[in-house]
């Protein structure tokens, strides 16, 4: 599940919910890399990946 800065779901799994923007990759069993299109200024800020249940994986990539 990808986040934005505001703490906003992204994405469920590889299911981008504003699939004209965003867009999840998942070329192996652990490994969610989100893409973002047609970004703006506001875009920017830090994202934040969770691969979970047990044990919880968290990814945070600034993005700017």
């Amino acid at each position: 599940m990808w986040r934005d800065n505001d703490g906003t779901q992204l994405s469920l799994n590889t299911e981008a919910f504003h699939p004209d923007r965003y867009r999840v990759d998942h070329p192996d069993p652990r490994d969610f890399n989100l893409e973002i299109r047609s970004v703006r200024t506001d875009d920017a800020g830090v994202y934040q990946c969770r691969i979970g249940p047990s044990p919880l994986i968290t990814k945070t990539t600034p993005y700017c």
